[in-house]
This record gives C-alpha cells, sequence and structure tokens, in this order.
C-alpha cells in the first residue's frame, strides 16, 4: 500500500492514510483501519443472519405456494375440459343438424 498525503479520516488522528477503504471510500492510517476493519467484521455475523432467516423464510413459503398452485393448475384443467367438452357436444350438434338439413334437400 502507498503512502497517501492524505490524513487519516479519523478527525483526532494526526498520522498520514495508509489505505483507502473500498466499502466507505474513506482514509486511514493503520491503526484505524485495523478498527474499522473490525467494526465491519463485527457487523457480518448478523447480517448473516438476517440472511439465513430470510432464505428460510423465503424457503417455507416455496413449500406452502405449490399446494396453492396444484389447487389452481387442478381447476384450470378441469375448466379447461369442461369448455372443450361443451364445444365438442355444440360442434356434434351443428354437424349433425347440418347433416339432417342436407339429408331432407
Amino acid at each position: 500500500m502507498a503512502t497517501s498525503s492524505r490524513p487519516c479520516s479519523i478527525e483526532a488522528c494526526k498520522s498520514p492514510s495508509r489505505t483507502v477503504c473500498i466499502c466507505c471510500d474513506k482514509c486511514y492510517c493503520m491503526e484505524h483501519l485495523a478498527q474499522h476493519f473490525g467494526r465491519i467484521n463485527n457487523k457480518i455475523p448478523p447480517l448473516s443472519d438476517k440472511i439465513n432467516g430470510l432464505a428460510k423464510r423465503l424457503n417455507k413459503f416455496a413449500s406452502i405456494e405449490p399446494s396453492y398452485l396444484v389447487a389452481l393448475e387442478k381447476w384450470r384443467v378441469e375448466a379447461h375440459k369442461t369448455v372443450e367438452d361443451y364445444y365438442e357436444s355444440k360442434r356434434r350438434d351443428f354437424i349433425d343438424d347440418r347433416r339432417g338439413k342436407l339429408e331432407k334437400e
């Protein structure tokens, strides 16, 4: 890490900064950089716990949702069959009616 002419971002610190944190874009001397990384690392477990909690909720939702989707899909198939059966019935009636009229002519 190259020495920077910018001071450490901590107000009371007179040490020159040694690096810029890519997370917050602030300059830190080595001592304050270590403290900064410590604070960041302390935030990781709670964040990880939140992510894991959200993943569990999502998985629970995903396991519940298919039962509703299965019922909806069953209804869709049955509704399509009802429409198809009605169509076929009316189609046959129409054809039979036309044949009957043609035979009378």
